[in-house]
């Protein structure tokens, strides 16, 4: 199984990228949302884990490109922001 972690924040792509490969997942990060949305298009994932408030392209709008390009991957969206509009919206 292979996931893609997306967040703008190192340390927390690194953290996830090491408690996931604990579980013998394979990780690939992406510092941005631009890098996440190239790697979509070469790669298949099993699944994203997705920064919701990122600069550039954020994680809201990399999850409206997923849908509408098709690809059935599951998103799990994450934020240290908890807003419910932003919950509501990636819903």
């Amino acid at each position: 199984m292979k996931v893609l972690v997306v967040d703008d924040e190192k340390h927390i792509r690194d953290s996830l990228k090491r408690f996931m490969e604990l579980e013998g997942i394979e990780v690939v990060c992406a510092e941005n949302g631009l890098s996440g949305k190239r790697l979509l298009e070469r790669e298949v994932f099993a699944a994203c884990v997705v920064d919701l408030k990122m600069p550039g392209i954020s994680g809201l709008e990399l999850l409206r490109w997923i849908r509408n390009e098709g690809l059935r991957t599951p998103v799990i969206m994450i934020s240290a922001y908890g807003e419910i509009n932003d919950a509501v919206g990636a819903m």
